[in-house]
């Protein structure tokens, strides 16, 4: 067959093109060679001790250094291959996190898919996940769960459908790389800098190398998704057909552990499925898409119990930003919804979107609703057409397709709107109908084909097409076939990825109908899935956050890290603080209910009045809201009384203001329920409930919490309502119960917990914590009654428990100055006179807490309690005053991309190389070989290369600074200090090194090199001694009175050039195209030397021991020695007359100022930062 022919071609050229690289685990860092082979190596994985004979072509080299992930590049060296195993890698995917131990991660074997525009896409078939610390694979025999999420990355990457290409952006649609390709007048832009972020799913693990600004084309992008290629004839000539799906990896995650939508407009499952055809010099496209239901629902428990999780208010903002998300994608819409109504649940879902949808109005989506279940049943599949009519006028006519000239790229036509579908799930029925849909606009394109072909094929034609392979002259009908299967296989795909199995209507989109036999597939299929839900899905959700770095325990490492807390620093530029007022309320109803609807507890919540005190929001926390007993346990909660104690909450705090219930969570006799200001709901996101079962041994929930945490702006909240073990001596339960919540609350699948309790930003834990007061009960009520706190206090079992716990100790409660709330008679205000005479306890309880890393305050403006007859307990209440802040997302990134480019200069694709080398434009560097754009290095340039591996191997240092509003920006134009110096030191006449290199040269090298490792300079100290030894080699006649250096000496610029005689100072002529630098007149060797004795302090015999006094202390990565070496000490009258100087010191002035003005400033002093990076940029 030609098909497969063509294949067999194709990738016997991938093999001959694609990129190599060589992962070499060495002790300290590992080495990525990349290179080019002309052997095939899609099979192979590793190379073991192989010494690189495959090799063709040496290119540079990226070092990633273990200990502080620090990532560069360098030039190709022999040693690079000679230690450390060896890994053949088609593509480098980044680093990722587990357990607080860091890995590459990059793929070993590949199967080539297709090729389209002469671009190969593979599958990923292997990776290697490979540690940084030799210890991690004796730690990960032993540590199970580690290996477990190893081998889960590794089967979700393998098994996940992950396909990558390096030569074409698979991240995006054809149009949106016409629009692109369009944007940038024909420039060659690598994949990574034009892919679609949304579907790029690799994306958060390599951070690191965009941050540190190292050539993006070393990462190979990858989607998951589906890509198939199918070749067939139409007309007399040969017509391509590709599909490809993307599915965006936010939200992402299995199926009853991904529903709905979130606070930034994100849906579950949501894939973007783009049917290509070619045909001729002409390429067709057609997007479609699909995701979750764009409302905030959940489904749980073996019964997958479907509930709503916010109203159609608190949706709206979310669900606006969806709805405009894809109006900006695809400019119009057709939001088909395919539940079924006669399912409760889906028809309650139906009811809800639909409220949502009119509540928007939004003016460029069309909402069109078809019941598939009950207009095909009865295998009446046919009907699907109805659907089609109504939506055939805005497909055909208005949104149409996208087509481009193949030769040119012009764009000929646009694909004008979008089909967004959705069912349940997103799967069987969707991609049924999607499958439909996509037969309507491939017949309207054949349509246009064959009007565009005047004349037929003749016979000599298709003679010469059946001699290629081709079986004669394919029909429409056979087209369409080719297209069933396609779409069948994508169905089942998807399916897999998020349900765990194939479609369960596959036979459907093969053949238009299901039968007896499609039916057991289907139950088959539907108990395979409900295993997989319940057995697997946890574990391979967990390795899906894994991998896109959204698991809440992985910790930020490298670059990312520093980066973060210098950021902190400047937390005064990009945050804007304001008030709230918090009120938390806590009541043990004692299984009491309200004698009424119209039951008041308006003087129990409300704040008095005189207090002028209007709380932003309230937190009501209940226990026993029902009696326990063991039908209250099996029932788990009751939904009535739920609704009731919402209803007076509601009706007796919206006086004067309104409040919303924005979120509640029931457990048994437990209601936690967040109000807000109906003005500032729209500010509350991530809003997440949780339930801990503590009774019973964790099986019951007469015991335990309930919790909701939240963001107000960019602030994090948590609010824990407990109901902990009761008695007079478990003591030790209780605490057990705190660490169980602690551990459980906000869990994900049993797996992990989403949110960490002691993450947020304010956390309060209340309820009735059953701490009781170690005295009896005459002592206790005696003691109550003369109001004697203090002694009460000192028995107290939660505050003698809390030094005993890690939890408690961090929380702080108010002063108990009230009688405690525990326990009296029905309906009296004296304590329990029954037979067991319970002891009066301080039972009801607020604690409160702020993360240190919070700059925020917080502020108790009231703790007490109230007085009621309801219950045996007295509600206790707590006002706080406290500051949330709203982060400038812009301010930051502007703030961050300083610090970086202070760091690490301008991207490695656009720096200029130095002019030695040849210059070579980022679009005449191929992606396959990201940086084969030079030889390999001389001398000079290895030491250079020596010299950066050291300065980088540092901990990152990020420079102290002080960023304005109005910060000054780094200089546009940056002088080549390397170069500079070189320079400087040319006119000695020293010994000759390999290459032309001086003695000087590496001497200024080997100072340099040792500042970083030195807080005391040990090294530089030796650096200094080798450069006064040169010049007494070559300059014999220099007297031997030089200064000695002491470890603790910062030289002046002054002082260094006393290091050289008059006859080494140096007399050049500088180019100033070389070096930006004026040329500067040759000066009098009289005024050099008057220069070199203007100050005071010094002398000829050294430098007097006041000078170290005035010095700043010296800073461990050489930036402040680098500044005293070449700055000057406080200008005098004499050194202000600014007198003339020689070239060297001339080219010294230029490059780090002479006006003393500060680029930016550190501890109040000035510094010249900006130009010492500008120095060392590499």
């Amino acid at each position: 067959m030609a098909y497969a022919s063509q294949q067999a071609t194709r990738l016997a050229q991938a093999a001959n093109t694609d990129p190599l690289w060589i992962l070499v685990n060495q002790p300290d860092s590992f080495k990525i060679i990349c290179q080019t082979t002309a052997n095939q190596f899609a099979s192979q994985s590793s190379l073991g001790d192989s010494d690189g004979d495959a090799t063709t072509q040496q290119a540079k080299v990226l070092v990633i250094e273990k200990k502080y992930c620090k990532i560069f590049e360098k030039g190709y060296e022999f040693n690079d291959q000679t230690r450390g195993t060896q890994y053949l890698l088609n593509g480098l995917l980044g680093i990722i996190n587990l357990q607080g131990r860091n890995f590459v991660i990059g793929i070993s074997e590949k199967q080539f898919i297709a090729q389209i525009d002469g671009s190969n896409i593979y599958l990923i078939r292997r990776i290697e996940i490979v540690p940084f610390d030799e210890d991690t694979v004796q730690q990960t025999q032993m540590n199970s769960s580690l290996r477990d999420q190893i081998e889960g990355i590794k089967k979700l990457i393998t098994n996940g459908y992950f396909y990558f290409s390096y030569n074409t952006d698979l991240t995006s649609n054809r149009q949106r790389m016409g629009q692109i390709r369009g944007k940038s007048f024909g420039g060659n832009q690598s994949v990574w800098e034009t892919c679609d972020k949304r579907y790029f799913w690799n994306y958060n693990i390599c951070q690191d190398f965009v941050y540190q600004k190292v050539d993006t084309r070393w990462i190979v992008p990858i989607i998951q998704g589906y890509v198939e290629y199918k070749s067939t004839v139409f007309d007399g000539k040969e017509l391509e057909l590709y599909l490809i799906s993307r599915r965006r990896h936010a939200m992402a995650g299995t199926r009853y552990l991904a529903r709905g939508l979130d606070d930034e407009g994100n849906v579950a499952n949501f894939v973007e499925t783009e049917l290509i055809l070619v045909y001729r010099d002409k390429l067709f496209s057609f997007v479609q898409i699909r995701g979750s239901v764009p409302l905030f629902w959940q489904q749980k428990g073996l019964q997958a119990h479907t509930t709503i999780k916010r109203d159609s208010q608190l949706t709206a903002q979310a669900f606006d930003k969806h709805l405009q998300d894809i109006v900006n994608d695809y400019r119009l819409v057709i939001f088909v919804n395919l539940l079924q109504k006669s399912r409760g649940f889906e028809n309650m879902l139906t009811e809800a979107l639909e409220a949502q949808y009119q509540l928007s109005s939004p003016k460029c989506v069309k909402y069109t609703y078809f019941d598939f279940h009950m207009e095909t049943k009865g295998d009446n599949f046919h009907l699907l057409n109805s659907l089609l009519e109504k939506i055939d006028e805005m497909l055909v006519n208005r949104f149409g397709y996208y087509s481009e000239d193949r030769n040119t790229g012009q764009v000929l036509t646009e694909q004008k709107g979008v089909i967004r579908t959705n069912c349940l799930d997103c799967l069987d029925r969707t991609n049924v109908v999607q499958n439909k849909i996509a037969f309507r606009i491939t017949e309207k394109i054949l349509d246009m084909v064959k009007h565009l072909n005047s004349t037929r094929q003749t016979q000599q034609q298709s003679a010469a097409l059946e001699m290629l392979g081709f079986t004669g002259v394919s029909s429409d009908i056979q087209i369409f076939e080719v297209m069933k299967c396609m779409w069948a296989e994508n169905g089942d795909v998807i399916s897999k990825q998020y349900a765990g199995t194939s479609s369960t209507i596959t036979s459907v989109t093969k053949t238009g109908k299901q039968g007896f036999f499609g039916k057991l597939d289907q139950m088959a299929k539907g108990v395979q899935r409900f295993i997989v839900n319940n057995m697997e899905d946890g574990t391979k959700h967990e390795c899906i956050k894994l991998f896109l770095n959204q698991h809440p325990q992985q910790q930020p490492y490298g670059i990312k890290a520093s980066l973060e807390k210098q950021l902190e620093k400047y937390h005064q530029h990009y945050m804007q603080w304001e008030n709230l007022k918090v009120k938390v309320f806590t009541w043990n109803c004692a299984g009491n209910a309200p004698p009424s609807q119209q039951f008041d507890i308006s003087n129990l919540i409300l704040p008095p009045e005189e207090s002028n005190i209007v709380p932003d929001i309230y937190v009501i926390g209940l226990q026993e809201m029902v009696k326990l007993n063991a039908k209250a346990v099996i029932k788990g909660k009751d939904k009535e009384r739920v609704l009731m104690w919402e209803d007076i909450v509601v009706r007796s705090i919206c006086r004067g203001h309104r409040y919303v219930c924005v979120s509640k969570k029931p457990m048994v006799g437990c209601l936690v329920m967040l109000f807000v200001k109906d003005e500032q709901k729209h500010r509350i996101s991530c809003i997440r409930t949780s339930k801990v079962k503590t009774g019973l041994g964790g099986s019951s929930g007469n015991k335990g919490s309930v919790a909701i945490r939240f963001n107000y702006a960019n602030t994090s909240f948590a609010f824990i309502n407990c109901h902990l073990t009761s008695g007079q001596s478990q003591v030790a339960e209780r605490l057990q119960d705190i660490n169980e919540i602690y551990k459980k609350s906000f869990d994900c699948s049993q797996k992990y917990q989403d949110f960490m309790i002691h993450s947020h930003d304010y956390k309060f834990l209340f309820g009735d914590m059953n701490f009781r007061i170690a005295l009896s009960y005459e002592q206790c009520v005696a003691e109550i009654e003369r109001r004697n706190y203090q002694l009460l206090q000192s028995k107290d079992q939660l505050l003698m428990a809390r030094p005993q716990s890690s939890i408690l100790s961090r929380f702080k409660e108010g002063p108990l100055n009230f009688d405690p709330t525990y326990k009296y008679d029905d309906h009296s205000n004296v304590y329990d006179t029954s037979q067991k005479h319970r002891i009066p306890a301080w039972c009801d309880r607020i604690l409160f807490e702020r993360s240190e890393r919070c700059k925020g305050q917080l502020t108790l403006l009231g703790y007490g309690r109230k007085e009621s007859l309801f219950s045996d307990h007295r509600p206790v209440y707590g006002v706080f005053d406290l500051q949330v802040c709203t982060v400038n997302a812009q301010k930051k990134a502007e703030i961050e991309r300083k610090l970086l480019d202070q760091l690490f200069g301008q991207p490695a694709q656009a720096q200029v190389p130095q002019p030695s080398q040849q210059q070579i434009s980022p679009q005449q560097i191929s992606y396959q070989a990201p940086n084969q754009a030079g030889d390999n290095p001389n001398p000079r340039e290895r030491k250079l290369s020596d010299l950066q591996v050291q300065n980088v191997n540092q901990k990152f240092n990020l420079m102290d600074i002080n960023i304005e509003d109005s910060y000054v920006d780094a200089k546009s134009e940056k002088p080549a200090g390397t170069s500079a110096l070189d320079s400087l030191l040319s006119d000695l006449k020293p010994q000759q090194a390999t290459n032309g290199v001086t003695a000087g040269q590496l001497a200024i090298d080997e100072l340099l090199a040792g500042i970083p490792d030195n807080k005391k300079g040990a090294a530089a100290d030796n650096g200094f001694e080798n450069l006064i030894d040169l010049t007494l080699r070559v300059h014999p006649q220099v007297p031997p009175q030089l200064p000695t250096i002491q470890y603790d000496y910062i030289p002046s610029q002054t002082a260094f050039r006393q290091l050289l005689p008059q006859q080494a100072q140096p007399s050049l002529q500088f180019q100033q195209q070389q070096f930006g630098f004026p040329t500067a007149p040759p000066i009098p060797r009289a005024q050099h030397q008057q220069l070199s004795t203007t100050n005071g302090t010094q002398s000829s015999n050294g430098i007097q021991g006041n000078y170290f006094e005035s010095q700043k202390p010296m800073n461990n990565n050489g930036v402040q020695l680098l500044e005293e070496l070449f700055n000057d000490q406080p200008k005098t009258a004499a050194t202000q007359q600014k007198p003339p100087v020689n070239e060297g010191a001339q080219l010294i002035d230029e490059l780090f100022g002479t006006d003393g003005a500060p680029v930016l400033t550190t501890n109040g002093g000035v510094a010249q930062e900006q130009k010492i990076e500008d120095f060392f940029k590499f």
